[in-house]
């Protein structure tokens, strides 16, 4: 059990509200097409919806800040991804569930060391679930080149997009509810260009650093 007082996790909340423009590069438009998939609707009527933040869709209860959470659990990473979307890029569904593996063993690495966590979670945790909702991959196209030092004009960036939803416990009330989608630009340097998953492995690895920058875990300020 945690034995880290609530006014914590009352800051750290609040903290998270504010800092919502930093999280991470939005790349598609807020519009009315933006939807979260992992939730209906009808669950998000209690939660008023946030502008003006880098998320493609921001949700947040009223009265986030009167929850006394003792610990935090993050749920395994559930891949959400359409097979039609997986198989349009030459992929299978084993792909994409192993991404989400990935993705859940890089948000833990983050908060390791810490006393933040917990192994089971009960009324007082925050659980947060994560859904992975789409990938694209790094294609590199061209003939008669070398494709590990290819022109960003034979490139296409690859990228994710992803849902959280916070609850005050198991099956609780949601709390804060997120979708959000990272997709460099093309002159952006390449991570590995040997990898096609390397734009999506590194923004799991966004993901995870500002999560543990929010928590205070990593104080470091990170950059979109």
């Amino acid at each position: 059990m945690m034995t880290r007082t609530s006014p914590r996790f009352t800051k750290l909340f609040m903290r998270l509200l504010l800092a919502g423009l930093v999280l991470s590069l939005m790349v598609f438009p807020l519009s009315a097409s933006a939807f979260l998939r992992s939730i209906e609707g009808a669950e998000l009527l209690h939660l008023n919806r946030l502008t003006g933040t880098n998320f493609m869709e921001h949700y947040a209860h009223p009265e986030i800040e009167s929850y006394r959470f003792t610990g935090i659990y993050f749920e395994p990473v559930i891949n959400r991804i359409e097979d039609y979307r997986i198989y349009d890029q030459d992929l299978r569904p084993s792909h994409t569930e192993e991404l989400a593996g990935e993705f859940h063993a890089k948000i833990l690495q983050a908060f390791s060391g810490t006393d933040l966590l917990v192994q089971e979670p009960g009324p007082r945790t925050l659980v947060i679930s994560t859904y992975l909702t789409n990938v694209e991959r790094f294609i590199v196209e061209g003939t008669g080149t070398h494709l590990a030092e290819a022109p960003p004009d034979y490139r296409t960036r690859g990228g994710a997009t992803m849902e959280m939803i916070w609850r005050a416990g198991p099956g609780g009330d949601i709390v804060l509810a997120l979708r959000d989608g990272r997709q460099p630009e093309i002159y952006d340097p390449v991570g590995n260009q040997d990898d096609r998953f390397t734009d999506i492995r590194e923004a799991f690895d966004v993901w995870a650093e500002n999560l543990a920058f929010f928590f205070a875990v990593n104080e470091r300020v990170p950059t979109n």
